[in-house]
């Protein structure tokens, strides 16, 4: 099975090309909003931890869901 992206024009549902993300491989392809990414560098500068957890094991870059 595969489903394929669509976008409305005049008013019907079509299917469309797929977007190339050949250019954002540099980032490991990473689509985000600007509020998680502010999530991820709070995160970052407070040594891998949320809410006084650890999420991220900072000796090997680990993310670890609970």
């Amino acid at each position: 099975n595969l489903a394929n992206p669509h976008n409305e024009v005049d008013h019907k549902q079509i299917a469309i090309d797929w977007v190339n993300w050949d250019n954002i491989a540099p980032t490991g392809a990473v689509n985000s909003t600007v509020s998680d990414m502010g999530q991820w560098i709070k995160m970052q500068l407070a040594s891998g931890r949320v809410n006084e957890q650890t999420t991220l094991l900072p000796t090997i870059g680990l993310i670890v869901e609970f």
